[in-house]
């Protein structure tokens, strides 16, 4: 059951489950549709420095870690995009990828990375991994939760799930609501939160290990306070009146005059309203106890 949010944007109203706290956007456009868009998305649009993109960051370091007892360990991106992630491990590791971009897929194909095909639904079930990875994916697919299932069925036993995504309940979500800079972009239609995540890992028996809500983009100070102003002026707009004097404040300050000449809240990246969560598929004859959650830094 999907509960209305007073949140609603040019392409659609967002609604919000109430006992698996998944977020979405309604209507969700035709899967045909978007599959011959992803399709035909060139390459070269999606450029991230690795070090600078905190769930990449932060899940090579996971990796790096667990995955040092194997000589060859395979890994698993899925929507691998050009494969800059995978470029970025050890070059011993066996580099797998999934990504519906033609163009994208080439290019991942020529730094050494082997696609295995479009998404999920095309990987051989005979295949298992040592690590699955899904990076700002679940927001683009109807049913995040399959797409977990079909990630965790693909992992060895043992092995590690590695996914992050927009944290709805953040406070950038809660206070800029239509303003907020993930709903600019009509293919997000799904929207997670570490609740979201905590129901999965219950429903699947797959334990969290770690829990964070992290930035999409690490930055400095300066950069983090741009964007948190951002939001607040953005997220003002449609509030009560007081909230518009405090906009025109913000407007007297000569590094945020700009604002006066901007209709949308531009990318507020570098504050923690995304979330990366490490969880293991469950070894042979393992029993799981609930979900154990660490939610702390990685």
């Amino acid at each position: 059951m999907l509960v209305s949010t007073a949140v609603t944007t040019p392409e659609g109203r967002l609604y919000r489950c109430p006992r698996c706290f998944l977020g979405q956007r309604i209507p969700i456009p035709d899967v045909a549709v978007v599959e011959a868009m992803y399709r035909e998305l060139p390459e070269g649009g999606l450029q991230y420095q690795v070090d600078l993109n905190t769930a990449w960051a932060l899940a090579r370091d996971v990796l790096e870690l667990d995955l040092s007892r194997f000589p060859a360990p395979a890994i698993l991106d899925v929507g691998c995009y050009d494969g800059q992630f995978l470029r970025s491990v050890p070059p011993a590791w066996r580099r797998f990828g999934l990504e519906p971009s033609r163009r994208a897929a080439d290019v991942a194909r020529q730094a050494g990375v082997e696609i295995l095909g479009p998404s999920l639904r095309a990987l051989d079930q005979h295949r298992n991994f040592d690590a699955v990875c899904l990076f700002d994916v679940l927001e683009h697919v109807r049913n995040p939760a399959e797409e977990l299932r079909l990630a965790l069925m693909a992992l060895k036993p043992g092995g590690l799930l590695i996914a992050s995504t927009a944290d709805m309940d953040s406070w950038t979500w809660r206070w800029a609501a239509t303003t907020h800079w993930y709903l600019e972009t009509p293919q997000h239609v799904s929207f997670a939160s570490r609740r979201f995540f905590r129901w999965f890992a219950a429903q699947a028996g797959a334990p969290i290990e770690r829990s964070a809500r992290i930035p999409h983009q690490r930055g400095g100070w300066s950069q983090r306070l741009d964007d948190a102003v951002n939001v607040f002026y953005f997220g003002s707009i449609g509030r009560r009146e007081h909230w518009r004097l405090a906009r025109g404040l913000i407007r007297r300050i000569p590094r945020w005059r700009g604002f006066v000449h901007t209709s949308n809240m531009a990318t507020a990246s570098r504050l923690r309203d995304h979330v990366i969560v490490v969880m293991r598929r469950p070894t042979l004859g393992a029993q799981t106890g609930g979900v154990v959650a660490q939610e702390t830094g990685l």
